[in-house]
C-alpha cells in the first residue's frame, strides 16, 4: 500500500524522528509555526496513515508530550519522506537547534570548533553562523557567561555553575544539537561524542540501579533529562572542568544534612564509576540533581523542618 504524507505531515514526523524527548502541543506550534489546533489535526492524520501501514501512531504521556517509538522510528525511516532525492540528513537546523549545536562546541572538547566546522555542521552559510554566533551571546549572558575564539576553535567563558545552569535550562535543544552532530562523529574532531554516549549508558544503568533497590522511581523523562545532562557534565569533569567550594550556596547545616540521604553515597558511587573519589562538592550537586527529580520524596518519616530544608538545599 502506497501512503503518501503531506509536506506538512513530513515536517512533523521528521520533528519526531529526530528527536530523544516529549513535545507539548505547544511546542510543536512553535517549531511548526502553525496553530495548536492544526497540530492536533496533522497528529490525526499521520496517526492514521500509520495505522493503515501497521505502524504504531505518536503517542502522548499525559502533561508531558508527543513522541514516537522507538519501532515506529524505525519503520518510518524507511519511508520516503524527502523530495526530489533531497536528503533530510542534509536539512538545515532551526536557530534553536543551530544555537544549542554552537553551544555544545564551546562546552564540549572536540579539538576543533571554528566558525568553519559550524557552518559545515549546520548547512548555512558563514554570514549566518556569525549571526547565530551574536544572538547566543545574547543569552549567554544572562546566565553570565561569554564566549572567546583563538586558534584552536570557540570557548565559553564563566563559572561551572552558570554553564551548568544554561545547560539544564536548554537541555532539550541540546540533546537535538547532539543528535545532528552525532551524524557526524565518525570525524576525528568529534570523538568526544562518542564518550558521552558511553556516559549516557554508564548513567542510564545507575539508574536502573536506583529504581531496582526501590529508592523511587523517575519518569521517562526525567531519566532522559538527567542523562543527557550529567552525560555532558561528565565530559566536561574528564577535562578538569569542576565546581569550587564557592559554586554550592550552601550551609553548613545543610550540606551535612545532605550528607546523611541515601543519595549522597548513590552520588558518589555513579562519580567513582567514572574514576572521581573525594569531590564533596560534585557529589552534593549530583545527589542534588537526584533529589530534585523527586523532591515529593523528600524528608519520608523525617520532621517537616528537615523536608523544608533539604527540599531549600535542593533547589539551591
Amino acid at each position: 500500500m502506497v501512503i503518501k504524507f503531506k509536506d506538512s505531515e513530513k515536517k512533523l514526523l521528521r520533528i519526531l524522528l529526530n528527536s530523544e524527548v516529549t513535545y507539548t502541543a505547544e511546542e510543536l506550534s512553535e517549531k511548526m509555526n502553525v496553530s495548536r489546533r492544526s497540530i492536533f489535526y496533522l497528529m490525526k492524520s499521520i496517526s492514521k496513515k500509520l495505522l493503515s501501514l501497521n505502524i504504531a501512531p505518536i503517542k502522548n504521556i499525559h502533561g508531558e508530550g508527543y513522541y514516537l517509538s522507538d519501532a515506529s522510528k524505525q519503520l518510518i525511516s524507511q519511508l520516503t519522506l524527502h523530495e526530489s532525492g533531497r536528503e533530510d540528513c542534509h536539512s538545515k537546523p532551526n536557530l534553536e537547534i543551530r544555537q544549542a549545536i554552537f553551544f555544545l562546541f564551546l562546552i564540549v572538547n572536540m579539538k576543533v570548533s571554528t566558525l568553519s566546522e559550524i557552518s559545515y555542521v549546520t548547512n548555512v552559510s558563514m554570514n549566518t553562523v556569525l549571526n547565530d554566533q551574536k544572538s547566543l551571546l545574547e543569552k549567554l549572558k544572562k546566565f553570565n557567561l561569554d564566549s572567546y575564539g583563538d586558534r584552536n576553535g570557540h570557548h565559553v567563558v564563566g563559572n561551572e555553575k552558570d554553564i551548568r545552569s544554561y545547560i539544564q535550562s536548554n537541555w532539550k535543544a541540546l540533546n537535538e544539537a547532539f543528535n545532528v552532530l552525532f551524524r557526524y562523529r565518525k570525524n576525528s574532531n568529534f570523538n568526544e561524542l562518542n564518550n558521552i554516549e558511553v556516559y549516557e549508558s554508564i548513567i542510564a544503568k545507575w539508574l536502573d540501579l536506583i529504581e531496582a533497590n526501590n529508592y523511587f522511581y523517575f519518569s521517562d523523562d526525567s531519566k532522559k533529562r538527567i542523562k543527557f545532562i550529567y552525560a555532558l557534565i561528565v565530559s566536561r569533569m574528564m577535562h578538569h572542568h569542576h565546581l569550587k567550594n564557592t559554586d554550592l550556596s550552601l550551609s553548613e547545616e545543610e550540606k551535612n544534612l545532605l550528607e546523611t540521604h541515601k543519595e549522597y553515597s548513590l552520588a558518589e558511587n555513579l562519580l567513582q564509576q567514572f574514576g572521581f573519589s573525594g569531590f564533596k562538592n560534585e557529589i552534593l550537586y549530583l545527589e542534588s540533581l537526584i533529589l530534585g527529580l523527586q523532591l515529593t520524596n523528600l524528608g519520608i518519616g523525617g520532621k517537616s523542618s528537615v523536608k523544608s530544608l533539604v527540599k531549600d538545599a535542593t533547589k539551591k
